[in-house]
């Protein structure tokens, strides 16, 4: 929360689940403009809707970090439970212990925020509840895991269908890996698929996350298989998934066999981010591994059975090895290991109070509530509760827009001009972001609204903001008729945007493209229109109309204060399509009609 408070979040790990909840709890679709997906479209993961009354009663962001630290932390009661159960009250306080230690949990918690975290209690309670031979409860721990994302149901389908190996549970197995079958076909190939605006039966990808776009190619190639099980990386990364617990996990067979497709999933997955403790990607493995700790436990503790000295002995060498290796991991593993929590939260609280935390919150209270923003990424996160929000340079220059295989081919362009936009000077330049900052601010349509150096917020005038809203374009080509309105502010010279918005019809002739708008002058003055295109039409404003074929044509005229209808009409008798209209007024700057 105090990351949060001092900018420490992002818009995809905490502000496009902050909008969805906060969406949802308000009854609206949970289509975040963050990102430009369903949210159930980009992963199935349901587990928030359990956030979603305390939004409404609370609307805070801080509702997330909240509930997800509640998620993990719970998952201690079961993991008690257990261990006092098989291993005595003593040890059950040691691997409550390791548990809470673990970096795993402490890096996955202080990642920000993702939903499918809450898979860590139901699933740690279907593993107790396993144990206790209580199969139905078992069952449904597992289905409310199930619905926390997708891929945990391929996780929970090779545990059902190791449970079938085990007498008095093999009926219950196969019932668990059944629900785990059905579910991720109803979640990938109907629910996701639906929420992605594609068809069910058709033209779907086989996978709809990135990381595992290419895992068939991986799965079916044994040496490129056994490169990547054997990768250093890869054993590295069983090392530390062990080390909390003392290695105990792997000497549990069952639990071993239970939690051997979890991690080959992230193995396989061929990315650092997976294949490591840093990040959130062990939700699933994280259960697995602690309750084969207690089984692992229990083995060891079998063995040394043989005389009261000899038992006494190895508990408590037992005991001293598990809470040593919980203490060099967190060390040595976790993002905030608990030597320095200390001094790095008074170092947050003392950050909060710096000038350019100040600056940035009031910049922040500029924005009007239900205001339509472009923001840089590290400051969106406090400004999700609205309807429409964009990660700058969108809805301008689209960046990472959509889902990964249909970025650039499926565009959901914004139906208004931004009222806002707010940008954090301080991020690590870049060149087309640059151009599009200064363009905006010459184009005469925003306005310099703050004060400090590193923030800046940019206001649409007024009599822009009053205006009828956008360009109505109309599109008539031998493939089909569409029609609808363009955003009026675009980068210059920005060749893809129109090629964006009529993706797959302007491939061959012919083709008629007519566009109405208002030009919006705020004062009287002389304006100068530039018509470069590679075919022909004409171009009206006001009371004047000029034809232009193949050219470029500078038109200049003076006009009034107020709004001045024009339309542009081009026509093509085939491939390749060129068109771009420009305007300038008495300071020489060029801007996109």
């Amino acid at each position: 929360m105090l990351s949060h408070d001092t900018f420490g979040t992002s818009a995809y790990d905490v502000g496009l689940f902050d909008q969805a909840i906060w969406l949802l709890s308000r009854g609206i679709s949970p289509f975040t403009t963050i990102k430009g997906v369903h949210i159930w479209g980009d992963h199935a993961s349901f587990g928030q809707l359990f956030l979603v009354p305390f939004m409404r009663f609370f609307n805070s962001v801080n509702v997330l970090y909240i509930g997800q630290t509640a998620f993990l932390v719970l998952a201690v009661i079961p993991l008690f439970l257990l261990a006092r159960k098989q291993v005595s009250g003593f040890f059950s306080a040691i691997l409550c212990f390791s548990y809470l230690f673990n970096p795993s949990l402490q890096n996955m918690n202080l990642e920000n925020f993702h939903p499918e975290t809450f898979v860590v209690l139901p699933l740690t309670w279907a593993l107790y509840f396993l144990e206790e031979e209580k199969m139905l409860a078992s069952a449904i721990c597992c289905a409310f895991a199930m619905i926390g994302k997708e891929d945990v149901s391929i996780s929970l389908f090779f545990f059902g269908v190791s449970l079938t190996f085990f007498k008095g549970k093999r009926q219950w197995g196969a019932r668990i890996a059944f629900m785990a079958a059905i579910w991720y076909l109803l979640a990938t190939r109907v629910l996701m698929p639906y929420f992605n605006g594609l068809h069910i039966f058709n033209n779907q990808p086989l996978v709809y996350s990135f990381w595992f776009s290419g895992v068939l190619g991986k799965i079916t190639n044994p040496s490129k298989l056994l490169s990547l099980i054997t990768d250093p990386v890869s054993l590295k990364y069983y090392f530390q998934l062990g080390l909390p617990m003392a290695f105990l996990c792997y000497l549990s067979p069952r639990y071993l066999m239970f939690v051997l497709p979890a991690i080959f999933i992230n193995v396989v997955s061929e990315t650092d981010y997976l294949r490591s403790i840093r990040y959130h990607y062990n939700y699933v493995t994280l259960p697995f591994l602690h309750v084969g700790a207690i089984a692992g436990m229990v083995t060891l503790l079998k063995h040394f059975l043989q005389t009261n000295h000899r038992k006494t002995a190895a508990r408590f060498g037992l005991a001293l090895v598990v809470l040593t290796c919980s203490l060099v991991a967190n060390l040595s593993l976790s993002q905030r290991p608990f030597s320095t929590q200390w001094s790095q939260l008074m170092g947050l609280l003392n950050f909060r109070e710096e000038k350019k935390i100040e600056e940035m919150k009031a910049a922040l209270n500029l924005i009007p509530e239900n205001a339509t923003v472009s923001a840089s990424h590290n400051l969106i996160p406090h400004l999700t509760h609205r309807r429409e929000i964009y990660m700058f340079p969108n809805p301008f220059i689209l960046t990472l827009w959509n889902m990964h295989f249909k970025q650039g081919k499926d565009p959901r362009l914004n139906g208004r001009d931004i009222d806002y936009l707010i940008l954090d000077t301080s991020l690590p330049p870049n060149k087309e972001i640059g151009i599009l900052e200064r363009y905006l601010l010459t184009s005469g349509k925003y306005s310099k609204i703050s004060t400090g150096d590193r923030v800046v917020v940019l206001k649409r005038k007024p009599w822009i903001m009053a205006a009828e809203k956008n360009i109505h374009y109309e599109l008539i080509s031998k493939n089909e008729k569409r029609e609808g309105y363009l955003p009026t502010t675009y980068l210059p010279m920005n060749l893809y945007y129109l090629r964006e918005v009529f993706y797959g019809v302007l491939h061959e002739g012919p083709a008629i493209l007519r566009l109405k708008g208002n030009f919006l002058v705020d004062h009287p003055g002389i304006f100068s229109f530039n018509i470069s295109t590679s075919n022909e039409g004409y171009f009206h404003i006001a009371e004047s109309h000029v034809n232009f074929s193949n050219t470029s044509v500078l038109h200049s005229l003076a006009l009034k204060a107020g709004s001045h209808p024009f339309e542009i009409l081009l026509r093509a008798e085939k491939a390749p399509f060129g068109f771009m209209a420009t305007w300038r007024d008495s300071h020489n700057e060029d801007n996109i009609l």
